[in-house]
Parts: structure tokens; sequence; C-alpha cells
């Protein structure tokens, strides 16, 4: 479509400005501790060449280094604001994601394609917190790192995030049927969980020339990147805010999109989600609520 041609409705602006409501409490504990962030992916994308959001993206996505992404969570289980839930697989019984989100409690942010599945994970109003690993700089050895990282984590969602209702392959359903024999209960799925983090995290005592995301994008090579692209830090304006980002920015997004400064719509990572900023999501999935048609657009 002509992206000039977007328009942003309330209800987003609406969904944004909650997000930005959720950032302003993470960046607080951030600033308080003296802890580094960058705006990531979309979200820095959105601040170059929008000063904002991506005029059709839904959520803000932020990254830090494992070891500054460590302490935020041990502070913000103590010094989040009430009204937020701090949710990592340590809070939830049900959640099983290399990354953190924070989530906005009396919301609803349901993906379309989880609500037939009825996860009793909290799945109110979100943004994305990363945490970036060290890379093992040999060709080998990142294989290695790579291959293992990539199966433990395939065992982990076939058991746990097979969408039932998708028309799946016969491939795909042996793959699940032989995840849940190995990981028949959540128990099982919290070992294995803790096994990969503890082999994601596996380079971060050595001082490694290349970083990554790769507890979510292990599998893209883009968002592998070279350390010193993230010494330095700038601020960025973000609609009403200003938000930091790595200072060599440009060699990122070229890195990432090729001409980041060329708009073209493209659905986010999570696809299309129900929103709703009034009622709890909980509502949705016991019966005093429903979606109506048009509900997944904003």
């Amino acid at each position: 479509m002509d992206t000039t041609e977007f328009v942003v409705s309330e209800k987003r602006r609406a969904v944004w400005n909650t997000e930005i409501e959720i950032f302003e409490a993470f960046r607080a504990i951030c600033d308080r501790h003296g802890l580094t962030y960058f705006a990531d992916s979309g979200t820095l994308l959105g601040a170059v060449r929008h000063k904002g959001f991506i005029p059709w993206d839904d959520d803000i996505d932020i990254s830090m280094m494992r070891d500054d992404y460590e302490k935020f969570l041990k502070y913000a289980a103590e010094e989040l604001p009430k009204e937020y839930f701090l949710q990592i697989p340590s809070t939830e019984e049900d959640y099983f994601y290399g990354h953190a989100k924070i989530r906005k409690n009396g919301t609803t942010a349901i993906r379309q394609i989880q609500y037939p599945e009825r996860y009793t994970h909290h799945q109110g109003v979100f943004v994305d917190i990363f945490p970036i690993d060290n890379v093992p700089d040999g060709k080998v050895a990142r294989a290695f790192h790579k291959f293992v990282a990539l199966k433990m984590m395939q065992f982990i969602y076939y058991a746990k995030y097979y969408y039932r209702l998708n028309r799946h392959s016969l491939k795909t359903k042996i793959k699940h049927r032989i995840s849940c024999i190995l990981l028949p209960s959540n128990k099982a799925i919290r070992r294995a969980y803790r096994r990969y983090e503890k082999w994601i995290r596996r380079y971060n005592k050595k001082q490694t020339s290349t970083i990554g995301c790769i507890s979510m994008y292990y599998n893209l090579s883009n968002f592998l990147w070279p350390r010193e692209w993230f010494i330095e830090k700038t601020e960025l304006p973000f609609e009403n805010i200003t938000m930091a980002a790595p200072a060599e920015y440009d060699r990122i997004l070229t890195y990432e999109y090729g001409d980041y400064m060329t708009p073209v719509q493209a659905p986010t990572e999570h696809g299309e989600v129900y929103f709703d900023l009034e009622h709890n999501y909980t509502d949705y999935y016991d019966g005093t609520r429903s979606f109506a048609e048009g509900d997944l657009k904003l």
C-alpha cells in the first residue's frame, strides 16, 4: 500500500500512549541505578525515521546488555509500580520466552493466534526488553552455539507454543509430538529453559567482538552486531519524550533493513493483537467479555 496514506487511529494512539507510560516506568528504574538501555528494532527505526512510532507499529522494543538486563530484573522486582507486572519465566509458570516484558495490569493485548489456546500468562499491554549476549567470533564455534541454542528453544516452543488450530505439516506435527514426550509438563519445560539460558550466556565472560539478541533472534544474522556499535549512546526524540539509542544507529539500521529511510509497511513480529485498554485480559477468557468484529484493527 502507499504508506503515505496510512492513517493513525485514535485507538492506536491510545495504545502508544499506554506503552510510553510503561516505558517511562522502565526508564525511571534504569536512571535511578545507572543502567544503559537502547531503542531496538522497529522502535529504533521509528525514532530515526518518524521521531516516534512507525505509523503501523504497535509496540516498543528495548535492548540491554545482559549485565544491565539482569540488574534491571532485580531492581524491577522491588521498584516497579504496582500497576505494572514484570513478566519473565521466574514470575509466571506459563511464560517461556527469552526476554522480559513489562505488562500493564487491567489491560488486554492478546495475540489473535494465541487466543484460542487460552494461555494463562499475563496478557496486558506491554513493552519488550531483550538481553544482548556475547556471540562466539569463530565460525565453527558460532555455528555450534547457534545450532544447539535453536534446537533447545525449538523443543520448548513445540511443547508449549504449538498452536493447535493451525494447519500444520506432518513434519511439524511430529516435532510437536516428540517435544511433548521429552517435555511433558511445565516443570520439565522449566528445567529445559534453565539449561537454554545457561547455554545462551555461555560466552558472556569472554570479550567477543560480536554481540546480539540471540535469545530471540539467533536465527537472524542481521541481529548480530559488532560490539563497537554499542559503545556510545545518544538521545533521540520519540513522540513526546526522548529515548536512548546506539550512537551508531545509522550503521545498525542499514545493516538490519538496508534503505531504512524508505517506508515499507510490514506486519509486526507478533501478528495481530486484540487490544483493550479498559478491561483485564482475564475477562476475555472467563466469558465476561468477548471480542467483536473489528477489534483487531487499530
